[in-house]
């Protein structure tokens, strides 16, 4: 961290032209919220409502805890980028994976978890409340209209309190669902309005009776065309002997159950040896995913590609795209796979359910279990044809359910009530 806590500006920034209505009663300041260290999901649908945000009437500045490799992708769309500290965060240590039941995965249930992570939190008072005075110090500095905490609030304590000690209204996303702890309960109610991404979240959250505003903007996606040729070039080195492609997209992290693909794919080839498995992302599990893969004998069949720019491509070359995720608020990837056409077998979390309707386009199934992936992946080879043509025929529905524009124009919404400009719907 920063000696002094001080939020700093990116040193390199191309200028930025705002366009603001001359006729309107001012001009409002935003300023977004990141915890950062990586450029993940969150800041992917941070940088496409900035793309399509009404900035007649609205000044867009960004901060984050940490420095972020890819954050200068806002530059052109923000008028500044701080940074309040000088290090990388505290990556939490990856373990292997251990058999399915086992004692040491009981010891890992949610219970368990949450407990060590309020004890965390507590241990960190004092760093959180340095963050806090700078975070306040900033917002006092600046005079923002409105602080919009974009990763899940539950992250993000120092911004929630900062705000209420300088009384800045609080635009909270809530992007993952949240354990319902005294610690999270008492967070959300600093929040002046709260917005999910499913109606699932939105419902979840207002169970729990805060006097907070709780309300349902659904993600823009944008998803670049993908590359035929570059597409053709991965199925080439992925099926050399032609056969079947089942892959996913995602950063390698225990959320994401990629774990639970790799034991699902054992499963399938035993009977399906034509199939090849492939996912493309980076992190921390790298090695403990390269091991159970090993472990299995899946090295001719299992392959991690690692991260990829150009996702679009890869999700192009797939016959079948899966999501294993554990816990989601989206997941976005597996909307950009429908909006390529792919029939997807996905865990019923997050917004699936609301994607993967009964229209024969895909296939649910719950989250860490392996035979059920599997299962469901075999039975996906038998119709695929069928679920192909009508994956490519629900292509505009999925377009206008994720479109970015609206999505930012509802957004856009948000931030003007809680300023008094517009009374809510």
């Amino acid at each position: 961290m920063n000696p002094d806590c001080t939020p700093s500006a990116e040193a390199a920034r191309p200028p930025v032209s705002f366009v603001c209505d001359p006729g309107a009663r001012k001009i409002l300041k935003v300023l977004h919220v990141e915890v950062g260290g990586r450029f993940g999901g969150s800041l992917r649908i941070l940088e496409t409502y900035l793309r399509h945000a009404d900035k007649r009437q609205t000044i867009h500045d960004v901060l984050f805890y940490y420095p972020t490799p890819g954050a200068k992708a806002l530059a052109g769309l923000v008028r500044n980028i701080f940074v309040l500290c000088a290090g990388s965060p505290r990556e939490p240590q990856p373990s292997r994976f251990g058999s399915q039941g086992t004692r040491e995965a009981r010891w890992e249930s949610a219970f368990v978890r949450r407990a060590f992570s309020e004890l965390r939190r507590i241990a960190r008072i004092p760093k959180v409340l340095r963050t806090v005075r700078a975070i306040a110090s900033l917002l006092q500095r600046e005079n923002y209209d409105v602080v919009h905490v974009n990763n899940t609030f539950s992250y993000q304590a120092p911004t929630l309190l900062a705000a209420k000690w300088s009384k800045t209204p609080i635009l909270a996303h809530v992007r993952n669902s949240v354990p319902p702890s005294g610690l999270n309960r008492a967070l959300l109610r600093c929040a002046d309005l709260v917005v999910t991404m499913n109606r699932s979240l939105e419902r979840e959250l207002r169970s729990w009776g805060a006097p907070v505003s709780v309300r349902t903007c659904r993600d823009g996606v944008e998803l670049p065309a993908p590359d035929p040729s570059s597409a053709l070039a991965w199925r080439t080195k992925l099926l050399p002997h032609g056969g079947f492609l089942v892959g996913s997209v995602g950063q390698l992290q225990p959320q994401k159950g990629f774990d639970v693909f790799v034991r699902a794919a054992r499963l399938v080839i035993a009977s399906n040896p034509s199939v090849r498995f492939a996912i493309a992302g980076s992190g921390p599990l790298q090695s403990s995913l390269e091991s159970l893969i090993s472990e299995l004998g899946l090295q001719d069949y299992f392959f991690l590609c690692g991260f990829q720019s150009d996702a679009a491509s890869f999700l192009a070359a797939l016959d079948l795209f899966v999501s294993s995720s554990h816990w989601e608020g989206g997941p976005l990837v597996v909307c950009e796979a429908m909006l390529l056409g792919k029939p997807v077998v996905a865990t019923d979390t997050g917004w699936n359910r609301e994607l993967i309707a009964s229209d024969g386009t895909g296939k649910l199934v719950q989250p860490r279990d392996p035979r059920a992936l599997a299962t469901a992946i075999v039975e996906s080879f038998a119709s695929h044809r069928a679920m192909a043509d009508r994956a490519e025929k629900n292509i505009p529905g999925v377009r206008q359910r994720s479109d970015p524009a609206r999505s930012s124009r509802q957004t856009d919404a948000f931030i003007r009530e809680l300023c008094g400009w517009e009374r809510p719907d």
